[in-house]
This record gives C-alpha cells, sequence and structure tokens, in this order.
C-alpha cells in the first residue's frame, strides 16, 4: 500500500524510502581533516534549509540530533555533494514545552546542558557547532582538543 506520494505504508508504519547515500558527513569529514569554506558553507546552507522547513512544520518538528553522522552525502552531478538530514530518533514535535535530554555531547546546547526547556533554538546551537567542526576539524566543546576554548560559553 502507498501513500499519495508513493511512500510505502502499512497500518503501522510509514517507511522512509530515498536514494542511497554515499556516506555520512563524518566519515568524510575524518578523511579531509577540514572541510574548505566554501564547500562547508554549501553544506551549512543545506542543513538550515533542512531545518528551516521542519521548524516551520505545524507544530514544528525539532531534530535534537544533529551531527556529521546525521548528515548523509549524495553525490551528483559529477563531484557536486549534496547533504540530507537523517535520524529522526530523538526528534519531537513541538507542541508542549520540552525538557528531555538527549542528543550527542559536543552538540548539546546550554538549554539542554542545564535541563531547562527548549525549542528549536537547539538545532540552531547545533548548526553552529557543526560550522565550527567542518571548518576546524572539532567540536568546539571537545575535551582536551585546543583547549576547550568555548567551555565558557556552556556554563
Amino acid at each position: 500500500m502507498f501513500c499519495r506520494d508513493l511512500t510505502p505504508k502499512d497500518h503501522e508504519s510509514i517507511y522512509l524510502v530515498m536514494e542511497l547515500a554515499t556516506q555520512h558527513l563524518y566519515e568524510y569529514l575524518k578523511s579531509r581533516s577540514i572541510i574548505p569554506a566554501l564547500e562547508a558553507s554549501r553544506y551549512v546552507l543545506q542543513v538550515t534549509k533542512a531545518l528551516d522547513y521542519l521548524h516551520h512544520l505545524s507544530p514544528p518538528v525539532i531534530h535534537r540530533d544533529l551531527k556529521p553522522e546525521n548528515l548523509l552525502i549524495f553525490e551528483s552531478q559529477g563531484q557536486k555533494r549534496d547533504i540530507k538530514l537523517a535520524d529522526f530518533g530523538w526528534s519531537n514535535m513541538k507542541d508542549n514545552s520540552r525538557e528531555t535530554y538527549c542528543g550527542t555531547p559536543d552538540y548539546l546546547s546550554p538549554e539542554m546542558i542545564k535541563g531547562v526547556s527548549h525549542d528549536e533554538g537547539i538545532d540552531i546551537w547545533a548548526v553552529g557547532v557543526l560550522m565550527y567542526e567542518l571548518l576546524v576539524g572539532s567540536a568546539p566543546f571537545t575535551p582536551g582538543v585546543g583547549g576547550n576554548p568555548g567551555a565558557e560559553a556552556r556554563s
């Protein structure tokens, strides 16, 4: 059985079917150490557009686990690479206040760490962390890396 948009489903689930990803962004980043600024800006733009779509649904969807491992790379038009957001296991609809502690430690926002109510802003925080990691090669709050320059920002 298919939904109107040809998405396979049954009475229990809807299945997401998409093209085969080449790799996830984490593997690609580790093979290159850093990503050139122009290429990184293209990836950040694609992620931002995906989050903008989610955040403008009714009710808004908060991903809550944005990180390179959850960004799939698709080769298109030769060497052009496109990013797609994956792993919605921690995502939630913002139909009320959220205080659940979840996600990946390097990408957790101050609200998540403090255990206070959070909204779509935690995804925006994660985009900033992602941008830093693409350009520098490590997350800004990784213990023992680069002196952990932003630790004060999280306290």
